[in-house]
């Protein structure tokens, strides 16, 4: 088996772990030593486990193969994963990062490919609705990963050669091209949001 999510708390030993072919995710509440599958409706490979607290979480992948972007919600820590309705053209985008700083509040990114352009979208309704939201200078690309430190401040990593990094202090309604040459000479295929300064 493949898997392509983990979410750890190093607290209580508590660990969800997705397949990389869609199906259930895996939860272990004493650091691995004992695991119990939780069932999702997801068909495609799940990219991200995000929780916003103890019991909310939301989760969600895709395929650019099948143009097929997933995502889904719990509000009981994995008991049941209900999967959201999700609009064009972010269901057809398979979808690599989501990141909610509340119940309401959330973030995806993703795309439909190396010859398509990164999308990036923001809800403040818990899913049921979603603003498109720009990248200046687009490249061809995936969006990889979206991190925020809170409802205002937050990072953008894409997948194109040029590696390009965005940043945002107003919520995403406005995203600026990090152009340092760490930022941009150097191949990345993720990063780590430590808080508004620190980045891995």
């Amino acid at each position: 088996e493949t898997y392509s999510a983990i979410y750890v708390e190093s607290v209580n030993g508590r660990i969800w772990v997705a397949p990389g072919g869609g199906g259930n995710i895996l939860h272990s509440t004493n650091g691995g030593a004992n695991w119990t599958a939780q069932p999702t409706a997801h068909f495609t490979s799940i990219f991200t486990i995000d929780f916003v607290d103890a019991n909310t979480s939301y989760i969600c992948g895709g395929s650019f193969f099948a143009a097929q972007g997933q995502m889904s919600v719990t509000t009981n820590a994995g008991a049941n994963w209900n999967l959201l309705t999700l609009p064009a053209p972010i269901n057809n985008n398979q979808l690599n990062s989501c990141d909610f700083v509340d119940f309401n509040t959330g973030w995806v990114t993703g795309g439909s490919g190396s010859f398509g352009l990164p999308i990036i979208y923001k809800t403040t309704n818990g899913g049921a609705t979603w603003a498109a939201q720009s990248l200046p200078n687009a490249p061809l690309g995936f969006g990889v990963s979206v991190q925020m430190v809170d409802a205002n401040v937050g990072y953008l990593k894409t997948s194109d050669a040029a590696n390009q990094l965005y940043y945002t202090s107003d919520g995403g309604s406005n995203w600026i091209k990090n152009s340092t040459p760490q930022a941009t000479t150097i191949t990345h295929s993720n990063m780590f949001v430590l808080n508004r300064d620190v980045i891995y």
